[in-house]
């Protein structure tokens, strides 16, 4: 059995996915279980914690995979916000990493799955990939995606699930 987790990652929640043998078992945003006091290094590692703690429920086993979102910078007119904020989503990356230590990790930048299309700036906009990856999923898969309320948190579900999924 070929199993795998797909990450969107966050500091304070992830977009998270985890396949069976290339189907889509459960999709959703996983919450840090960190204080909003906690800050840095330790909320990082907390966020990691959360999403083993959060795929074991759902596998009762570590994955065997690994496909993780890695942050990138963007220059000229790409370039938006503080790039600073990317830092801790490369240590989330990482924490997750590590507590999965016997799974493959493959690593992705943005542009490796989705080309040069960046989430939308406001909640209004429309995000072509979570068009692409509604359409993708069957009527099973439909069913086992959490999403939330949050339109900003839907954009991260659609990632994790994209990141992986997109390539199927």
């Amino acid at each position: 059995m070929s199993t795998l987790l797909s990450v969107d990652p966050g500091l304070r929640g992830v977009g998270a996915a985890i396949f069976v043998d290339g189907k889509l078992i459960r999709a959703e945003y996983v919450e840090n279980k960190a204080p909003k006091s906690a800050t840095g290094s330790r909320a990082c590692q907390i966020m990691g914690r959360t999403v083993f703690e959060w795929t074991l429920t759902m596998l009762r086993e570590e994955p065997k995979e690994l496909a993780l979102e890695h942050p990138q910078t963007y220059s000229g007119e790409a370039s938006r916000g503080d790039t600073n904020d990317l830092f801790p989503l490369s240590a989330v990356i990482c924490a997750i990493a590590c507590y999965f230590s016997g799974a493959i990790v493959r690593d992705y930048l943005p542009r490796q799955w989705k080309g040069s299309i960046p989430k939308p700036k406001t909640a209004r906009d429309s995000y072509p990939i979570e068009n692409k990856v509604r359409r993708l999923l069957d009527a099973g898969e439909t069913k086992v995606v959490l999403w939330p309320g949050s339109r900003k948190k839907c954009l991260d579900v659609a990632d994790a699930i994209g990141v992986h999924g997109g390539n199927r």
